[in-house]
């Protein structure tokens, strides 16, 4: 009876030290979990503060973006006001035309300033009403 309770004993302490290196094993395990996971809470919060900062930067981008578009538009729109033609600009205008783009076709000087007058408004996007000898337009 004594090898046997000796056996016992030993089989009782084996077991008792495989527990203790179990519980250990799981606490060293449980330690190393719970700090990867605070360093991926980490990285995750980091994550989400440069999201925001480049959401932030994107939205500023974009305002001054419609900003700059407004500006651009309201200098588009002074540009687009009818600017009228000096006589130098009119002469050269004049000149252009008068010079016949295929032998069938010269220009008077009053033809060819009625012609730069329209060059010049479809250069600009602009028509210009003309008179007519009835005074229609």
């Amino acid at each position: 009876m004594n090898d046997k309770e000796e056996i016992l004993q030993a089989i009782q302490a084996s077991i008792s030290a495989n527990m203790k290196n179990i519980r250990e094993d799981i606490q060293k395990s449980s330690e190393e979990v719970s700090a990867k996971l605070t360093d991926f809470n980490n990285q995750i919060s980091a994550l989400k503060s440069d999201y925001d900062a480049l959401k932030k930067d994107v939205e500023d981008m974009k305002a001054k973006k419609l900003e700059d578009d407004k500006a651009d538009n309201s200098e588009n729109s002074q540009d687009d006001e009818e600017k009228p033609l000096s006589q130098a600009e009119l002469n050269e205008l004049a000149e252009r035309n008068t010079t016949p783009s295929s032998p069938a076709t010269v220009n008077t000087k009053e033809n060819a300033l009625g012609d730069a007058l329209v060059d010049y408004a479809l250069e600009n996007k602009k028509y210009i009403m003309r008179e007519d000898k009835n005074g229609r337009q």
